[in-house]
């Protein structure tokens, strides 16, 4: 399952795990707090937990998985942003 997160315009940033949604942390209680192991990584290639700046382009959305912390939960740090118009689901929260 894939949660988005972000929209158009949006800047994200992730520092030691914490995503940075427009320079506020986003709060993420439905998340497990354990971090990937990723000690063994050159910090440029530790994507799970430090990641960006990006900005989401107009018309895309920007996903990750509620189980995000699993190193084989793939998003759109891997696999990119959405078009907005694929996007199917029900809105049960708004910020």
């Amino acid at each position: 399952m894939r949660r988005c997160i972000a929209v158009s315009g949006d800047a994200i940033v992730i520092r030691e795990g914490v995503v940075l949604l427009n320079d506020r942390i986003l709060d993420e209680p439905y998340l497990n707090p354990e971090q990937i192991d990723s000690t063994h990584l050159a910090p440029e290639l530790d994507v799970w937990n430090n990641w960006g700046p990006f900005t989401v382009p107009q018309g895309s959305i920007f996903v990750m998985g509620n189980n995000r912390n699993a190193d084989t939960d793939f998003d759109s740090r891997f696999d990119g942003v959405l078009d907005v118009r694929c996007a199917i689901g029900k809105v049960i929260y708004v910020l």
